[in-house]
């Protein structure tokens, strides 16, 4: 769901997100809020068995190629199992 862009999909344009739109603007915490909010609506409408606990949102390293990426991170359980807890990470803009 994070890595997919809305319209990607056939029959299903809506499903995704559009975080590479998120790339190239200062990394603040305006951008971070955004972030986390499409994410949580997102994860709320295709997932509403999850329970999203925690989102983090860095930027990529100093290197060149670093600066335009983004790592996310999330944390979520189960709403069935709240003893599961697992963190999915991506990076966009690699």
């Amino acid at each position: 769901l994070l890595n997919t862009q809305k319209g990607e999909r056939l029959m299903q344009p809506s499903l995704g997100l559009n975080l590479k739109k998120y790339l190239f603007e200062p990394l603040d915490d305006n951008l971070i809020i955004a972030v986390e909010n499409d994410i949580l609506n997102t994860f709320e409408f295709w997932l509403p068995f999850v329970i999203v606990k925690d989102i983090q949102v860095k930027q990529g390293d100093d290197s060149d190629i670093g600066r335009n990426t983004l790592k996310i991170s999330v944390s979520f359980t189960i709403r069935k199992n709240e003893n599961y807890f697992e963190t999915v990470s991506v990076t966009i803009g690699e």
